[in-house]
């Protein structure tokens, strides 16, 4: 369904005038698809009532009657698929010619019924009004859910019938007079129902359109506010690994001093600096890959990695801090060679937060690290690296929040002073 422009579609709330708009376009939509079917079955239809009246001696009032419908239901099909080839910018003037037309051939209808009532009641009148019942139900598809120009041809057609019918006097006539009012209000029922039902299909078309264009707007906003950030902490980085940089030349210079003149305070003291200078830039690392990852900037490059040596390097990085803080770093591999297919760059990135976090926050103990089978009954299957420690751990409510960004636990006993 082609979606309408200006400005007043723009709004988040739209216009009166605008939301019309797309509910006749709805309409003219399923009325052109109903209208624009070859016409042979009404071309039949009318060549048997004709039928049916030269059997009541009026061939020629029929054939004039049916040469009248003839032309203006050619006429109706020829318009609507012109439409087809060339959808009107404005539905409301092709709605309102297929109206008229149908308005038309509802006083067609109903102008034969004095001629066919003007001779006594047959089996014609009887076969004449099951067509005529089955052509208005059939209208009440043909109008895509218009309820007014279906009601002023079902009172035209239908009314005048059941009014012709109720004449008589009988209590056959006033019965199947009755009938038919009772059909005309059914289908009614069902026409406003379907426009009811179109009108709220067009507008949660509409909402969702408008949501869409406000969701894409939120994207293309945060996605221009994740690059400003990428740009940021990537200058941000620069700036400050400059000062780091400088801080380090003068830690290991006074690490060199303290060496020479053999003072262990000066000796803890550059060792600690160097620690924190460490830590600092790892800080700048992993804020530096957390807005790569942020940004898409972050392609995996995967290749055969032997995972005992990636493990055994990230203990080694690591084993000068753990026996500074008396822990036990172990490593545990199953024997032979285990190897995966992954990054061996952002394995050992994240391998290192983890051991590091685990450093950080176990007071005494171990922390291990471990590879292996996923699952232990699929040997060549899925592998699995983890870190485990002693340390005061991670409660069930917080576990389901751990991969939030920036989310720390609300912990006094942390150990924050590595």
């Amino acid at each position: 369904m082609p979606r309408a422009r200006g400005s007043a579609l723009a709004d988040a709330h739209p216009t009166r005038s605008a939301l019309e708009q797309r509910i006749a376009q709805e309409h003219l939509r399923l009325s052109r698809g109903q209208i624009a079917r070859i016409p042979l079955p009404y071309f039949l239809i009318d060549a048997f009532l004709c039928w049916m009246l030269s059997r009541l001696d009026l061939l020629g009032p029929g054939l004039i009657w049916v040469g009248l419908v003839f032309s203006v239901e050619i006429f109706r099909w020829s318009y609507v698929r012109r439409l087809q080839e060339g959808p009107p910018l404005d539905p409301h003037k092709p709605l309102q010619r297929l109206s008229s037309m149908l308005l038309l051939l509802g006083v067609l209808r109903g102008a034969m019924l004095p001629m066919l009532f003007s001779h006594p009641v047959q089996s014609e009148h009887y076969l004449i009004t099951m067509v005529y019942v089955g052509l208005i139900a059939g209208t009440s598809a043909s109008v895509g859910g218009q309820l007014r120009p279906f009601v002023s041809y079902a009172l035209l057609a239908g009314g005048s019938l059941a009014l012709a019918w109720a004449l008589q006097g009988t209590v056959d006539g006033i019965w199947v007079g009755v009938l038919i009012v009772c059909l005309i209000a059914v289908l009614t029922g069902n026409v406003r129902d379907q426009c009811t039902g179109l009108e709220q299909f067009v507008k949660l078309a509409w909402d969702n359109e408008v949501l869409a264009d406000s969701l894409r707007a939120s994207r293309d906003v945060a996605e221009a506010a994740s690059r400003s950030k990428t740009k940021f902490f990537a200058a941000a980085s620069h700036d400050l690994r400059q000062p780091l940089h400088a801080l380090s030349i003068n830690a290991t210079t006074l690490e060199l001093l303290a060496m020479r003149q053999s003072d262990p305070l000066i000796k803890e003291i550059s060792h600690s600096i160097n620690r924190a200078l460490n830590q600092g830039n790892g800080l700048l690392d992993s804020l530096l890959d957390l807005s790569n990852l942020d940004a898409g900037a972050v392609k995996p490059k995967f290749r055969r990695v032997v995972l005992g040596t990636v493990l055994d390097d990230v203990r080694e990085e690591f084993a000068a801090l753990a026996a500074h803080k008396g822990l036990a770093l172990r490593l545990e591999l199953p024997a032979g060679e285990l190897a995966a297919r992954t990054d061996p760059t952002l394995l050992r990135r994240i391998l290192i937060n983890l051991v590091g976090n685990a450093m950080k926050f176990t007071r005494t103990g171990s922390v291990t690290l471990t590879a292996g089978p996923a699952d232990a009954r699929k040997p060549r299957g899925d592998l699995m690296v983890a870190v485990t420690d002693t340390g005061i751990g991670i409660t069930p409510a917080d576990q389901i929040r751990v991969f939030e960004e920036f989310y720390q636990v609300d912990n006094s006993s942390r150990d924050r002073s590595l």
